[in-house]
């Protein structure tokens, strides 16, 4: 099994603001660091240039097919919102995963 790390930017002014993808694992990898999680029980998701409007994006698609196959057991994010700006996907993903999502 393996810990996921999802790290999504948008636009290059979330990058300007601090949210690069690069900041995003480095606080994640801190965060399984302090979980005791050891580098190669760690597989990154990138998502670049997609919107959190729509869950239909390459690597968050592979993230919860990774799930469903059972690869998976549990996902750290910087915020909730790099999932999804959308509330209703936010839950969906939630209850679908049962398990709990670790913020940084």
């Amino acid at each position: 099994m393996f810990t996921a790390i999802y790290p999504r930017v948008s636009t290059g002014m979330q990058v300007a603001e601090g949210y690069s993808l690069e900041h995003q694992i480095e606080l994640c990898m801190n965060k399984a660091k302090e979980l005791g999680i050891m580098n190669e029980a760690i597989k990154v998701y990138r998502e670049e240039g997609f919107s959190g409007e729509d869950i239909d994006r390459p690597a968050m698609n592979e993230l919860r097919q990774a799930i469903n196959d059972h690869l998976i057991d549990r996902v750290i994010i910087t915020h909730p919102d790099r999932l999804s700006r959308d509330l209703t996907d936010k839950l969906y993903l939630c209850r679908k995963w049962a398990y709990p999502l670790l913020p940084c």
